[in-house]
């Protein structure tokens, strides 16, 4: 039994190692995208001893080996394993690449932090800044989420009320937004003191945890806002397909065992019944 569940563990992680993979590949496209680590752990190996005979070596009181007579052990075989678990699930936190767009709206995030947007779930961090004006000329992300300013959700001042109409809008590398030159408010840019236990909350969405730490406003004048330009998944579409056979041979290997041990357990209630 001990094999079978060394087997079926070893099929459990591949299996969701498959499924991040999974995830990645279908998001190399996503602007802000990050891409998460797994950990693995081992269970405790177990050291095999045989049925019949004894060591010439004894385990005395102390836990010790010797030669006395306190307490004889079988001789010991080897050890075997016990099986893996994913251990850990982190946020990779290497920036994605950095694209031009030429878009006045379109913002990358040089440094470490995180754009605030409002959404059904609450407020949200995201490093997605494919942002746009929506029809009320409050700025918005690509999915209409508002993103939050330092006062609130940032918004371009209707035509009549501050020039908007044709205006020109812009948002500088301070992340202030920009209409015609006038400074409407400034982006609400947090940083977290362990972003890589951030929670995933959607593509490109991240939630605060307690591990991960309280968000922190990032001061004005810290700059770090590439305007025209877009962070791209951080995650390489080659790295994940080599990930992926790897994780799929992993995966087959073990269910290869499984298939094994039921075969050799069939035989054994077989003669048994028999």
């Amino acid at each position: 039994m001990r094999g079978l569940f060394t087997a079926a563990s070893g099929m459990l992680s591949s299996q969701l190692n498959l499924d991040r993979v999974a995830n990645d590949l279908a998001n190399v496209n996503t602007v802000g995208y990050r891409g998460e680590i797994f950990t693995h752990r081992s269970y405790p190996g177990a050291t095999i001893h045989r049925f019949e005979g004894t060591s010439p070596f004894r385990l005395a009181a102390t836990g010790r080996f010797s030669r006395g007579t306190v307490a004889a052990i079988r001789p010991v075989v080897g050890r075997i394993g016990q099986g893996t678990a994913i251990d850990g699930v982190y946020l990779n936190t290497e920036h994605g690449l950095l694209r031009e767009t030429g878009n006045p709206l379109d913002v990358a995030l040089e440094d470490d932090s995180f754009l605030q947007v409002v959404t059904p779930q609450g407020v949200l961090l995201t490093r997605a800044g494919n942002l746009t004006l929506d029809a009320n000329g409050f700025l918005v992300t690509a999915d209409g989420e508002p993103v939050l300013g330092e006062a609130g959700p940032l918004r371009v001042p209707p035509p009549g009320a501050g020039g908007a109409g044709a205006a020109r809008v812009e948002i500088d590398a301070d992340g202030r937004l920009l209409v015609d030159g006038v400074v409407q408010g400034r982006l609400a840019r947090v940083t977290v003191p362990r972003p890589e236990l951030l929670e995933p909350a959607g593509a490109n969405r991240f939630r605060v945890t307690g591990g991960s730490g309280a968000a922190t406003p990032v001061p004005a004048g810290s700059g770090g806002v590439r305007s025209g330009w877009l962070e791209f998944a951080n995650v390489s579409p080659i790295t994940a397909m080599v990930e992926m056979i790897a994780a799929t041979r992993t995966y087959e290997a073990a269910a290869k065992v499984v298939q094994a041990y039921d075969e050799q357990y069939g035989r054994l209630i077989n003669a048994v019944l028999a």
